[in-house]
């Protein structure tokens, strides 16, 4: 299966959100009847999460959490940085920096499974 590009993720909506060792991520799915398919976004390095006036959560971690159910409306590759629009109006903006810790990729696509 091929690495989807992040254009690729309008459209899709978030069905999972965690943290897998020390990475935080966003599973995506099509919700197409046959099959549907899922990719995940591993983030390793600075990001946050831009929530409606309501929401009012410190970690962003944690506001990862407020991004379940929603569907991306748009994304923004600024090489290598990456801003994905959600069309309740969430962002999620991720640096184009690697940090002390990050370990490789600031930021990747999983290829897409069934």
């Amino acid at each position: 299966m091929r690495v989807p590009e992040p254009s690729d993720l309008v459209g899709l909506f978030v069905v999972e959100v965690g943290e897998r060792q020390a990475w935080p991520f966003i599973q995506f799915c099509d919700n197409d009847p046959t099959p549907s398919r899922e990719v995940r976004l591993y983030i390793d390095t600075v990001f946050d999460v831009f929530l409606p006036a309501l929401v009012n959560v410190e970690d962003p971690l944690h506001r990862l959490l407020a991004l379940n159910n929603l569907t991306v409306g748009a994304v923004e590759f600024r090489r290598p940085g990456l801003d994905v629009s959600f069309t309740d109006g969430c962002r999620l903006s991720i640096s184009g920096e690697a940090q002390s810790w990050t370990t490789g990729d600031i930021w990747w696509l999983t290829p897409w499974r069934a």
